[in-house]
């Protein structure tokens, strides 16, 4: 069960709703998709996607998503560059990380290896191909 009171609206209602507003508020399509990439990343830590984009909007091609998001990430790692943006790196790794859980991978550090990434060196796990000696010809 959910520890969210019943009155309360699910993240997928209230995104719902956010994304009606803004269809009224923005008519053209790339500045709605625009606004809506600001929504997902900043109001709900979401990474956008492409897919998702057309998946809440459904308005134009799915090129122009595409094109929307990657002008946003450019203005994201600018922003970045410039120290403008603290929330960035913070709200795409939990966004990766979160999409990482649901699909049921683990952390890339191995488990089984303490902690470590197995094929590390100096943890004795590399295996190495037989080495061919020089004179030897047979197969």
């Amino acid at each position: 069960m959910s520890d969210a009171p019943a009155d309360l609206p699910s993240d997928d209602a209230r995104l719902a709703a956010e994304i009606d507003r803004l269809k009224a508020a923005f008519p053209k399509t790339r500045e709605l998709y625009r606004e809506v990439c600001v929504l997902l990343f900043f109001r709900f830590g979401q990474a956008p996607t492409a897919n998702r984009l057309y998946q809440l909007v459904k308005r134009g091609s799915m090129g122009t998503p595409a094109a929307v998001l990657g002008e946003f990430r450019a203005e994201q790692r600018v922003a970045a560059a410039r120290g403008e943006l603290e929330r960035t790196e913070t709200a795409l790794e939990q966004a990766h990380r979160g999409a990482a859980r649901r699909a049921g991978r683990g952390p890339r550090t191995g488990e089984g290896a303490g902690g470590r990434v197995r094929g590390t060196p100096g943890d004795g796990s590399r295996s190495r191909a037989p080495q061919k000696r020089g004179g030897d010809t047979r197969p």
